[in-house]
């Protein structure tokens, strides 16, 4: 196994895995879609990571039912939002949590 696969940025099994700094951290991410990717480019980095965020298919439908009740409260039609949308939401609830 290369010990410096972190560095790059690779796509295997539907997995994007890059490496950004936000908060004074290197926080590696683990996500399905590529939506976390086109939002954080600019804060792409090589380096060691502080810590990993992976999410799961589990995670994401925890965002869309989140979303669903959020949207019955308010008394709003149910939103549809894309996978890789919530997924982005499942990712800085999990970087909010370990910071």
């Amino acid at each position: 196994m290369n010990p410096h696969r972190h560095l790059l940025p690779i796509m295997s099994n539907c997995c994007f895995i890059d490496l950004y700094r936000f908060a004074d951290k290197n926080i590696e991410i683990r996500s399905i879609f590529s939506d976390i990717r086109n939002l954080c480019e600019a804060y792409q980095v090589k380096d060691v990571p502080d810590f990993t965020i992976s999410t799961t298919r589990s995670d994401i439908e925890f965002e869309r039912v989140k979303s669903a009740r959020e949207d019955a409260f308010e008394g709003i039609p149910t939103r549809q939002f894309s996978d890789g949308y919530l997924e982005s939401l499942a990712v800085y609830r999990k970087i909010a949590e370990r910071l």
